[in-house]
Formats: C-alpha cells, structure tokens, sequence
C-alpha cells in the first residue's frame, strides 16, 4: 500500500523541476498502473484566469503564507511511481 493516498498535501516540482508547488492529492491510487487525481494550489492575484471558487488563506495549511486557489486547469492524475520517485530522491 502506497503512502500516497487521498488527504494529503505535497509539495511538488511537478510539472516544472524549477517551480515547486503546493498539491492536494484529491483520489486514492486507481489504475495499472496506480495514479491519483492531483490539484494545484496558487497564490491569488485576481488575474483574469483564476478561478476563485476555492480560496485559502495563511492557516488553512502551513504552506498557505498568502490567499491561494484550487488552479482547476491544472488538475491532472500523476502515477504514483512518480510521486514515489520523487519523495525518495528528497525532490517533494
């Protein structure tokens, strides 16, 4: 059983290795092979592209230092060999 499951966050250079960002890992692993539904968390600046219909605030989580949003569009589902790979290699 993988220690990547549905409630956690993580901090992750995912996509880009030079910009880390804050994840909420959304689903348990499904498929072969296992992948969990992964969202992105990002700090507010009322641009026109941002969807406010989740926003977080310093104390929602300890990474949180300013008002956030879920960034919907770049939710995606991540194989949980990578996240994995990642967290052994100390990049998450």
């Amino acid at each position: 059983m993988s220690d990547i499951q549905k409630g956690i966050a993580i901090h992750a250079d995912i996509p880009s290795p030079e910009d880390a960002h804050l994840f909420f890992v959304l689903s348990d692993p499904v498929g072969n092979p296992p992948k969990v539904a992964m969202v992105n968390i990002s700090t507010k600046r009322n641009l026109p592209f941002e969807d406010h219909t989740v926003v977080l605030q310093p104390g929602d989580h300890s990474f949180i230092r300013h008002d956030s949003f879920v960034y919907y569009e770049y939710a995606r589902l991540i194989n949980v060999e990578v996240v994995e790979r990642k967290v052994a290699e100390g990049k998450i």
